[in-house]
């Protein structure tokens, strides 16, 4: 087990096991706040691996010592096969093997959650402005997207778009453009700006900037 921050010295407020996608965001929330002390625990290594911020470099990854290497239970859909579910095993948890796209769900999927089976408050336009408060857009300003999060994204580029594609998200949601997000089916990709171009996870835009700080700790 080794220690990513300064001390360890101290009682803690909270105790976060797993650095992962969830874990590392609600440990850089919590400090938010200057009074709360947080330990933040996780099963794997520091992700340092040069696969984890290369770009398409993740399938190397797979079933590594970086790699939980799940499967999953039988599939009625897959003929009763069972399929490979690769999980990473680092801070920054699966978002530290990623492909750097970035896609929310479909507003309908999330419509049907709140009026089809009554979950209060999950509705595409409740959960829309936590989407816009984590991310730091690189494009234009647009409705759907805002840049003082820490989510770094941008549209692909123009010419790597399949032309094809938007009609076909038109069609289906009914909505505006895909490249704007309205319905979900856009693909953004997800770049830390401020390592140069590598990869970005949960760990190195929520946590990292916490690690020197004596009030959080990450133990991995």
């Amino acid at each position: 087990m080794t220690q990513t921050s300064s001390s360890s010295t101290g009682a803690h407020d909270y105790v976060i096991v797993g650095a992962g996608s969830a874990g590392a965001v609600l440990a850089a929330r919590l400090t938010e706040d200057p009074g709360v002390r947080v330990l933040l625990l996780e099963a794997g290594p520091e992700a340092e691996a040069d696969e984890i911020s290369i770009p398409a470099a993740f399938p190397s990854l797979f079933k590594t010592r970086w790699d939980w290497n799940y499967t999953t239970t039988e599939q009625k859909q897959l003929h009763n096969r069972r399929a490979y579910w690769p999980r990473m095993k680092a801070l920054g948890g699966c978002s530290s093997m990623n492909a750097m796209i970035y896609i929310r769900g479909n507003r309908a999927d999330y419509d049907s959650w709140r009026d089809q089976y009554g979950a209060v408050g999950w509705g595409y336009d409740d959960v829309l402005p936590y989407f816009k408060r984590a991310e730091r857009w690189q494009g234009e300003h647009s409705e759907h997207h805002e840049m003082g999060g820490k989510v770094s994204g941008r549209h692909p580029k123009k010419e790597r778009r399949d032309p094809r594609r938007e009609p076909a998200c038109q069609n289906r949601a009914g909505d505006e453009p895909c490249h704007d997000q309205a319905g979900g089916f856009a693909e953004h990709l997800l770049e830390n700006d401020r390592r140069r171009g590598a990869q970005s996870h949960s760990h190195s835009d929520f946590a990292s900037p916490f690690d020197n700080e004596v009030r959080q700790h990450a133990w991995s």
